[in-house]
């Protein structure tokens, strides 16, 4: 069966969501925006109309994004997209893009963020063969522990 596949760039609008399926394995929901910029007519550009997608995770995976990810984080999802028939709290019958993920990953941004600090290297005490201050020139300077 040839299913479309899809690559979505954007912020989770929810926190994750873990449920276990009846035969015990783990699922995660959320959902995530991305907001396309577009041109504005004089130049520039502004921000689009956000679309939403409802992102499914199964496994692992699903265990992992639960324990990691927060609502408002960056994050690529890469996974099958359909459409779906849903129903809204007052029974409205509408459609949503559902996105089972075979893939997601945070995306750590390339500008600053505000509130934050640049952190300090931790101590790599437990970890003889790093020096930080180290310039080996070649592998055989480095003693590797395994």
């Amino acid at each position: 069966m040839n299913e479309p596949e899809i690559d979505i760039t954007g912020n989770l609008g929810s926190d994750p969501s873990e449920l276990k399926d009846v035969e015990g394995q783990a699922v995660t929901n959320f959902r995530l925006g991305a907001t396309p910029r577009v041109k504005d007519g004089r130049g520039g550009y502004k921000d689009g109309d956000t679309l939403w997608y409802d992102i499914a995770v199964w496994g692992h995976l699903a265990e992992n994004v639960t324990t990691v990810l927060l609502k408002g984080d960056r994050v690529r999802v890469s996974g099958i997209v359909r459409d779906v028939r849903a129903w809204s709290a007052n029974g409205k019958e509408g459609v949503t893009t559902r996105v089972t993920a075979r893939a997601v990953s945070q995306v750590i941004p390339n500008w600053p963020i505000p509130g934050t600090a640049r952190r300090e290297p931790e101590q790599q005490e437990d970890r003889p063969w790093y020096s930080p201050g180290q310039n080996a020139t070649t592998t055989d300077d480095i003693e590797i522990p395994f």
